[in-house]
This record gives C-alpha cells, structure tokens and sequence, in this order.
C-alpha cells in the first residue's frame, strides 16, 4: 500500500504544471484575440479618417474648379463689355467728328434768322468740337481689355522679353497714370490697375531690381 501511495504521488505533481500553463495560454491567447480586435477597429478607423480627408479635399478641389471658372467667365464678360463701350466710343468720336465738320444747315438758317430780329426764335446750339474726352474713354476701354487678356507679365507692362528694368519702370508708370482708379472710372479699371502692378512687382523682382 505504501508503494502504490508513493507512485500516485509523482504523478498529480506532473499535471498540475500542466494545466496551469494551459490556463496561461488561453488567457494569453485571449488578450492576443483582444490585440487583434483593437487593431483591425484601429485599421478601419484609419480608413474611414482616410475616406473623410479624401472626400474633403476633393470638395475642395471642386470648390476651386468652380471658383476659376466663375472667374473666367467673369473676365470674359467684362472683356466683353469693354470691347463694347470701346467700340461704342469710337462710333460716339466719329459722329462727333462728322458732325463738327460739317454744320447743320437747319442750324445755320436758324442763326440766321435770330441775327435778323424775328422774335421766338433762338440760334440752335453749337456742337462741341472737341472728342478729346470720347478719345481718351475709347482708348482705356481697349488698354483695360488688353491688360485683363494679357498672359504674361511682359505682355501686361507692353514691354519685349529681355527689356532692362527701367524700361519696365517707364511702362508701369505710363500704363499705371492711365488706369489708375482715381483717374479712370470705366468699369474693369481697377482690375487692371490691380494686375498691372502685380505684373510689375513680380517681374521686377525677376530682374533682380
């Protein structure tokens, strides 16, 4: 009897290790399980943080697509009406022009009646021989469209590629007592004064000056 107690011994010493490293392990396991868990919920939210900067930027590029093409239209309609009421100048000078010229007959006749005496009758008014004023308009409304149309820095300030810095300075000063606002109140006056500077400061500062 002794002996068989001696032998059962070693034997329930061999299994309890046993089973407390199975218990570690499924408890290891178990957190392993929640590792993965917390990863993959980590992983998708990345990705949906992901998917919300991407929709983001791209409302944002589209807002910006819109915004240009706004603009463009913008541009092509004023360049529209200037290139209107530069037209419209012109016409206005050349019947100004005709029309000083050459003296209405009815006018002349109706002097001449009032250098007469006959009452109730006044000599017409005298048409104004001078189109300075319609000249000057006409030719800001084209130097106003150009400036809007113009695509580079060079073409803006009227100047060739390679044109030293103070012929650039001669231009942007022509060209700005022209178009400056204070001075010229045709619509897109501002735009373009605006542009030209920029033009100025950027290609000055290309030439170093």
């Amino acid at each position: 009897m002794q002996d068989s107690a001696s032998t059962d011994k070693p034997t329930v010493l061999h299994h309890k290790p046993t089973a407390v490293r199975t218990k570690v392990l499924h408890e290891k396991q178990k957190e392993i399980a929640m590792m993965r868990q917390q990863l993959l919920q980590a992983e998708e939210q990345l990705k949906q943080k992901k998917r919300e900067v991407e929709a983001q930027e791209a409302a944002r590029t589209a807002e910006q697509q819109k915004q240009q093409e706004d603009l463009k239209r913008k541009r092509a309609q004023l360049s529209s009406s200037l290139q209107h009421a530069a037209a419209a100048a012109e016409m206005k000078a050349h019947v100004h022009t005709s029309t000083s010229s050459a003296p209405s007959s009815a006018t002349s006749a109706t002097t001449a009646v009032a250098k007469a005496g006959m009452p109730g009758l006044q000599p017409g008014p005298q048409v104004s021989t001078s189109t300075s004023t319609t000249s000057m308009s006409a030719a800001d409304a084209k130097e106003i469209s150009r400036v809007l149309s113009s695509n580079s820095s060079y073409a803006c300030l009227k100047v060739n590629f390679g044109a030293s810095v103070s012929h650039v300075k001669s231009s942007y000063r022509k060209l700005a007592m022209a178009l400056h606002p204070d001075k010229c109140k045709l619509e897109g006056a501002a735009e373009a004064f605006q542009k030209l500077h920029n033009s100025y400061m950027s290609l000055t500062r290309k030439l170093g000056a």
